[in-house]
C-alpha cells in the first residue's frame, strides 16, 4: 500500500493533473505491468482473472481513448483559464460568473492571438481514466515539470495531457483503439443519458454483457442494488 499526499483537488483545474502525477510516481516504484486510473464511482465488469488475461493477450497497448480528434481544444490548453477553481461552487453566482468571465477572456485571448503555449502542438482529448504500460508511466514522469507548467492554467488538462503526451510519442503507434473513445480505455461510459450517466438494475445486463473492462458511473445513493449485483456476479466468477 502506498500513502499519497493530500492534494486540494479541484474539478477542471491543473490540481487534477498532480494528483494523477503523484499517483503514477507512487505505484511505479514497484514496476507493474499496467496502471489503471479508476475513480471512485467506478467498477470492475470482470472478475481478476478475467482482466489479467485480457492485458497479457494485448500486453504492450495503451488504453488510452481519445475523442473526436476534430475538435479544437487550444483554448484549453493555450488560454490562461480564469477562475478554474471556482467552476464548481455551491453558490450559483459564484459558479455562473466564473463560467462567464472564462468564456470571455478566452474569446478575447483567441481575438488577439495570446497563447501561453505552442499553437503548433499537437492536443489530443479524451477520457481521463485509463490502463497504460509502466514503460509509459516511466517516460510520462520524466515530463512532469514541463506537464505542469503547460498546462497551469488549462480548463480541465486531466482530459487532455495523457493523450497529448502519446499523440506525440513512441505510444502513438500502441494505442489499442485511436478511433472509439470507450473501447480505447476499455471503460462503458455512457454520456448520451447523462454527464455521464449513472448506471441502474435496469442496466446489469448490459453492463455484464460489455467487452469493456470497467464502467462509470455508479452512485449508492441513486441506485445501490446494481452495484451489489455487480460484485455478486464478479464474486461468484471468481470462485467458480
Amino acid at each position: 500500500m502506498y500513502i499519497v499526499n493530500s492534494i486540494d483537488v479541484r474539478w477542471g483545474h491543473v490540481s487534477q493533473i498532480k494528483a494523477e502525477i503523484e499517483l503514477f510516481e507512487k505505484s511505479s516504484l514497484k514496476q507493474y505491468s499496467y496502471y489503471h486510473l479508476i475513480s471512485g464511482m467506478d467498477l470492475p465488469l470482470h472478475n481478476q482473472n478475467y482482466i489479467h488475461k485480457f492485458f497479457e493477450r494485448n500486453q504492450g497497448y495503451e488504453f488510452i481513448g481519445f475523442g473526436n480528434k476534430n475538435w479544437d481544444v487550444r483554448n484549453r490548453v493555450h488560454c490562461h483559464n480564469f477562475c478554474i477553481s471556482f467552476l464548481r461552487s455551491n453558490n450559483m453566482f459564484i459558479k455562473y460568473m466564473s463560467r462567464f468571465l472564462r468564456k470571455m477572456f478566452n474569446r478575447l485571448q483567441v481575438l488577439f492571438h495570446v497563447y501561453i503555449n505552442n499553437a503548433d502542438y499537437i492536443y489530443r482529448y479524451g477520457c481521463n481514466w485509463c490502463s497504460v504500460t509502466h514503460d509509459f508511466v516511466t517516460d510520462l514522469l520524466k515530463g512532469k515539470k514541463e506537464i505542469f507548467q503547460t498546462y497551469k492554467y488549462s480548463f480541465c488538462p486531466d482530459e487532455i495531457y495523457k493523450q497529448t503526451f502519446a499523440i506525440n510519442s513512441k505510444y502513438r503507434n500502441k494505442i489499442f483503439d485511436y478511433n472509439n473513445e470507450f473501447k480505447g480505455c476499455m471503460r462503458e461510459i455512457d454520456w448520451n443519458r447523462g454527464r455521464p450517466y449513472i448506471w441502474r438494475t435496469d442496466d446489469f445486463d448490459t453492463l455484464i454483457s460489455s467487452e469493456k473492462l470497467f464502467a462509470r458511473k455508479f452512485d449508492e445513493r441513486a441506485d445501490s442494488t446494481i452495484i451489489d449485483k455487480i460484485v455478486n456476479r464478479i464474486m461468484f466468477e471468481q470462485q467458480a
